[in-house]
């Protein structure tokens, strides 16, 4: 059998039954202490449970996805398998903790190749429900749309602990290496920035003069999948659950999407019915406007208080919003006429109109979300920024 070991983040030292941590029980989100809900298990566990997983039915849910990484880079000779013997090593690390998922890195080491996958693993009631409807919304959008903003995901099950009375769900995803989640940070002279959470040489601050297009490139991602017929979109996402990362390297920023919880229309109309162009367009200004406003908002430095980012948010997401429908275009998923066309109709709304428009959206967010004091208090500027933006 394969030597397994067993990890937290940024720990190099392997963790094992003789250390302390290993019946403590896992934080249930990335800024809670360790404590004990009904729902929260120990990091043994937690281990045990990716471990049995892994090995299930020969090692199986592991020898799947590894084929299917190398058949997508046509690195597999057909007549080329690999068995349980081929393993050497495997290594999970446990990276972080949410309110939904505890995320892991898989490393496997097989002949002379190490590959890395992520796994999302789901723990909690709430956790377990939402990571099938992810999974199957992954693999929707991956195989509809040809852009390659979002991981790659392999397999989905789940291991049952707790002799059968509980059970937990793991999906196991593609590692997009290299890519550091990000948030609104202060600086060291009060400025507003954003930090970079480089897994590599330690968090630092993204360059004032990258903040634009960083923003660019996320309002570009979710326009990319929005769908001008039927209103469906990634929805909800937000900064402040690091559903966004970057990789910076020399003067390329790129930014994908992690996850998509999920998938679906914000607005009601009869499936029966022909839409009409005037609709795509009222439904495609209220993607924008609600964008515009949702991407402004993070949690300062991942886990403190709701913050709200600067002006050149807006021109950012104006830009990648535009982008986007581009992309879409160069795609064949809207005419080249449709651009202009909604350029002129986004050109025709006044102030008062955009400002109505947020307001009526503001009212369908769940009036208990702590965004809402925030939004409320910066709505008058922010439209004012957008108007004059567009």
């Amino acid at each position: 059998m394969p030597p397994f070991q067993f990890f937290i983040a940024e720990d190099i030292t392997p963790v094992t039954p003789y250390d302390a941590i290993w019946q403590t029980h896992l934080p249930s989100s990335r800024n809670q202490a360790a404590n004990r809900p009904a729902d929260v298990i120990t990091y043994c566990e937690y281990f045990e449970a990716i471990r049995l997983f892994l090995e299930k039915d020969r090692y199986s849910n592991l020898l799947e996805p590894i084929a299917s990484h190398l058949k997508s880079g046509n690195d597999l000779n057909p007549d080329v398998s690999i068995t349980p013997d081929d393993i050497h090593a495997i290594r999970i690390i446990q990276e972080k903790h949410g309110a939904f998922y505890h995320p892991a890195r898989l490393e496997v080491d097989i002949k002379t190749q190490h590959f890395c996958f992520a796994l999302n693993v789901a723990i909690s009631d709430a956790g377990l429900n939402g990571i099938n409807q992810e999974y199957a919304a992954l693999r929707y959008l991956n195989h509809t749309f040809p852009f390659h903003f979002l991981p790659e995901v392999y397999l989905e099950g789940e291991i049952a602990i707790h002799n059968g009375n509980r059970a937990i769900g793991i999906v196991i995803a593609e590692w997009l290496d290299g890519y550091d989640e990000f948030h609104l940070s202060h600086k060291p002279n009060g400025k507003s920035g954003i930090i970079v959470w480089d897994q590599k040489q330690g968090p630092r601050f993204l360059p004032d003069d990258r903040i634009i297009e960083l923003y660019t490139k996320a309002a570009e991602v979710l326009t990319c999948y929005y769908n001008i017929d039927t209103f469906e979109q990634i929805f909800p996402w937000h900064h402040g659950a690091g559903d966004f990362i970057l990789k910076s390297e020399h003067d390329d920023l790129t930014v994908k999407l992690v996850t998509v919880r999920q998938y679906a229309a914000m607005l009601d109309y009869d499936n029966g019915s022909q839409k009409s162009d005037e609709i795509r367009m009222e439904a495609l200004l209220l993607f924008l406007l609600n964008l515009s406003i949702r991407i402004r908002l993070d949690r300062l430095d991942g886990v403190g208080e709701i913050a709200w980012a600067g002006d050149r948010a807006v021109l950012g997401t104006l830009k990648g919003f535009f982008s986007g429908l581009a992309r879409k275009s160069t795609e064949n998923q809207i005419t080249d006429a449709f651009i202009p066309q909604f350029h002129e109709y986004l050109a025709s709304q006044s102030e008062a109109d955009l400002y109505e428009l947020a307001t009526a959206l503001i009212t369908a967010y769940h009036p208990k979300a702590p965004d809402i004091p925030v939004i409320q208090r910066n709505l008058d500027s922010h439209i004012r920024v957008l108007y004059q933006a567009v």
